[in-house]
């Protein structure tokens, strides 16, 4: 049985090597995004994280969107994944913008991560 049946697959890189690995599920499979087992890390795209500005989006999905119209974008890997541990790989960052879905939990998610994160992020 495959883990990620049905689902297409989004790796996390971090330093060139995968580290994480998220499938999404584009039918009736229950639950809609699956995780590898274990804590997650990292976020999807940390690349971007070395520009002045950077959008925050809710899913590997949003992200690729954001990354294929030349937008510097990381993915955090649900609404309430931002953890405050991620606060310090926006060091380089000098603005942050929180874009996640206008549902509940991601408007929750994103005030969550705006305290998290501070001044220098907005919501939009």
């Amino acid at each position: 049985y495959d883990f990620f049946y049905k689902r297409i697959i989004f790796p996390t890189f971090a330093r060139g090597i995968v580290v994480h690995l998220s499938g999404r599920s584009f039918g009736e499979h229950e639950p809609k995004y699956l995780h590898l087992p274990g804590q997650i890390k990292h976020l999807y795209n940390e690349s971007a994280l070395f520009e002045p500005k950077v959008i925050i989006a809710e899913g590997a999905p949003d992200c690729l969107t954001l990354v294929q119209h030349g937008l510097p974008a990381v993915g955090v890997l649900g609404a309430g994944g931002f953890k405050p541990e991620y606060s310090v790989k926006f060091n380089r960052c000098q603005k942050i913008y929180i874009c996640f879905d206008p549902d509940k939990s991601g408007i929750n998610g994103a005030i969550k991560t705006a305290e998290i994160l501070g001044e220098k992020s907005l919501l939009v």
